[in-house]
């Protein structure tokens, strides 16, 4: 782990700085939303690869997100089974 971001904004400047060969993005934070931080992220940061993880399995909230450029996602509840 490189790095760790408490809002959208930070992890857009965080991801910039750092260039992460991937990033877990929640889409609900504070100030800026997952979905426009992907947005934003992958503006400054093209390479690195956005995996959306949240507790939405709503077509309403994850296809927003991909469109922004997530590659893929995983809900917080998954359990190995």
């Amino acid at each position: 782990m490189v790095g760790e971001a408490a809002t959208g904004m930070e992890a857009v400047r965080l991801a910039a700085e750092l260039a992460p060969d991937v990033v877990l993005m929640d889409l609900i934070m504070p100030g800026m939303d997952g979905v426009e931080a992907t947005r934003q992220l992958k503006r400054s940061s093209p390479r690195s690869q956005v995996i959306v993880v949240t507790s939405y399995h709503e077509d309403e909230h994850i296809f927003p997100a991909i469109r922004a450029g997530a590659l893929s996602y995983v809900l917080k509840d998954n359990r190995p089974g």
